[in-house]
């Protein structure tokens, strides 16, 4: 019985297990301003047109998206935004937001949520609950019926939803991740769409997807959100228009997306190194940038195209694990010392004066904060051939990534007693020293 159980486990984790070649939806994220032709910052509605045009509205203009760019319109339509038009309850202040429910009128005002009674004379108010909540509700921004028939509010309690005479509830401990809502969508698939003061907040009823920053918007404060299809949102903010896309892709061709992006991006002298944009947001703008953390991320680099290798046989990913290698084994070769691995190794025309900036008033200013700073003049001396400079502080838990590669690298890459041999020394090399 044990083995049979212990067979039946090892297969369900096997078939389980998520191929390269599966297809799952990938968040992707299109930011608009007024470099994308939006005169005006503030958008405060989506809507789509008559020819399924996206368009939108600022307080007295509007935008026509032509699949690019934003053109301002020559004449102006009307904004069918829908408005509530039900009379207030005589103890209410506002109907903030209003919805209609199994044939019933639902409103959220700043004093609770009411729904109109089935002689349609009174308003009765509501009180949700549940086995954790019990609310008098404030301040009900919005209200929605989604695609499974079940009535969705926010207010600054939480936010929750009835379903079969049923209420469920959500605050922060049910991973609800902010307030203060602002709008709200619905999706055909059953999720739900909150707009809040500070980004977006996607749910199924039992898991949350929350969007914020200029990851995912121009600005976070969302005015409006619009559902396009199943695999297309727009959200109005207060500094712009944002799409958020759920493309189809696979997990091969997301790492091949990385690859390339590093390659174009990131490859400098073979060392996998961050970069700076001299245009803020503008991915276009960037150049190469040096980081004391050059060595670690061409060797987490190499680790990962070595397996990628060891699975795959793949001639690219040999070919990168073998230029990580390469230089990673310049770092050491590079110094005036066997086995000391130099930190970062760049032109000598760099760009920035690297030796006038850790000058000696630097290094006094950093050992008042670190006593353990070392006044080390220069800290980049030149190579023996005049063409680099390198810098000398070494960092000991650097090496520990660049074991880790060469390590890997030597199992899953290295073929020939020559290749193998050229590893053994590098590290036996850092080792002895």
């Amino acid at each position: 019985m044990k083995i049979f159980f212990y067979l039946v486990f090892v297969n369900s984790v096997l078939l389980a297990q998520i191929k390269s070649t599966d297809f799952f939806y990938q968040e992707v994220a299109s930011v608009f301003t007024e470099k994308n032709g939006l005169a005006e910052k503030n958008i405060l509605r989506i809507n789509f047109g008559e020819n399924k045009n996206v368009t939108a509205f600022s307080i007295d203009n509007e935008y026509i998206f032509d699949g690019k760019n934003w053109k301002q319109s020559s004449f102006k339509s009307k904004d069918n935004e829908f408005e509530c038009k039900m009379k207030l309850p005589n103890y209410s202040n506002a109907i903030l937001s209003c919805v209609n429910f199994n044939n019933s009128e639902v409103i959220g005002t700043n004093n609770g949520l009411f729904i109109k009674s089935e002689n349609d004379e009174d308003w009765i108010e509501l009180f949700p609950n549940d086995k954790n909540y019990s609310w008098k509700l404030s301040n009900v921004n919005v209200l929605i019926v989604d695609a499974k028939n079940r009535l969705w509010f926010g207010s600054n309690e939480g936010i929750g939803f009835l379903e079969n005479n049923k209420w469920k509830l959500f605050t922060g401990k049910e991973g609800l991740p902010y307030k203060d809502f602002t709008c709200i969508a619905k999706s055909d698939n059953g999720e739900v769409w909150f707009g809040t003061k500070k980004g977006a907040i996607r749910t199924d009823g039992e898991n949350f997807y929350y969007r914020f920053s200029r990851r995912w918007f121009p600005d976070d404060y969302i005015n409006d959100i619009k559902i396009q299809n199943e695999n297309t949102v727009w959200f109005a903010t207060s500094n712009g228009v944002s799409k958020i896309e759920f493309k189809k892709i696979s997990l091969e061709d997301k790492a091949d997306y990385f690859t390339s992006q590093v390659e174009e991006r990131h490859n400098r002298n073979g060392f996998i190194a961050q970069n700076k944009l001299t245009e803020r947001y503008d991915i276009n703008s960037w150049k190469y940038d040096i980081s004391d953390n050059d060595g670690m991320y061409t060797a987490m680099y190499g680790a990962a195209q070595a397996f990628r290798y060891g699975v795959t046989k793949s001639k690219e990913a040999k070919k990168l694990a073998k230029r990580s290698f390469e230089a990673c084994k310049w770092l050491v070769d590079i110094t005036h010392e066997e086995g000391f691995p130099a930190r970062v190794i760049i032109p000598i025309d760099w760009y920035e004066p690297v030796n006038e900036q850790y000058n000696q008033e630097y290094n006094i200013k950093k050992q008042q904060e670190d006593p353990f700073w070392k006044d080390i003049l220069p800290r980049f001396p030149k190579s023996k051939d005049g063409k680099y400079l390198w810098k000398c502080d070494t960092s000991s838990d650097e090496l520990a990534g660049h074991y880790f590669f060469y390590g890997i690298y030597y199992d899953l890459v290295t073929e020939t007693e020559a290749e193998k041999k050229t590893v053994r020394e590098v590290v036996t090399a850092i080792t002895d020293h």
